[in-house]
């Protein structure tokens, strides 16, 4: 049975404008070249080359942009972290020392949204603000959970501590 239950999606500013700004220009190489049969630039791309640019850049991104989101349910047993389309990450319940709400930077704390920290200690799943709860695994690796609601979620997996 769920205690809490949040779905977030990908809603930065700064990553739409990463992701739309080469899909953009994918598009506009795509309608001049395949479309109206104009080569683009002294030594262009051949034809399949920029047909697949323009699928993985011109709609893989901005799906990807619309189709991630990220998932945290806390049951009595498990935090899960379900990063769609990409990962899911179940931490037992006995695994966690505690969980705390916390404010943070993420590009200068974890490099930006995403799935960060994957080789260090300190691991973070988050898609947009800046909100979120960090747990302190027993073994002593940190992972920061990022919410919107981050203190109701810091409560629940307190109270599954407790329980």
């Amino acid at each position: 049975m769920s205690q809490f239950r949040e779905v977030q999606y990908m809603r930065e500013n700064r990553i739409f404008a990463v992701i739309w700004l080469p899909a953009v220009i994918q598009w506009v190489l795509f309608v001049q070249q395949i479309i109206f049969g104009q080569q683009v630039g002294n030594q262009p791309a051949p034809d399949w080359f920029v047909i697949l640019l323009w699928v993985l850049l011109g709609w893989g991104l901005p799906l990807m942009y619309f189709v991630t989101r990220l998932v945290t349910e806390v049951t009595t047993d498990e935090i899960v972290v379900r990063y769609i389309p990409f990962l899911t990450r179940k931490i037992a319940v006995d695994e966690i020392e505690s969980a705390e709400a916390t404010l943070y930077r993420p590009i200068m704390n974890y490099g930006g949204w995403g799935i960060r920290g994957i080789t260090s200690n300190k691991r973070a799943y988050n898609v947009t603000g800046n909100r979120g709860v960090l747990l302190t695994l027993r073994n002593g690796k940190e992972v920061l959970i990022g919410s919107q609601r981050e203190s109701e979620l810091a409560r629940a997996i307190q109270a599954v501590i407790e329980s």
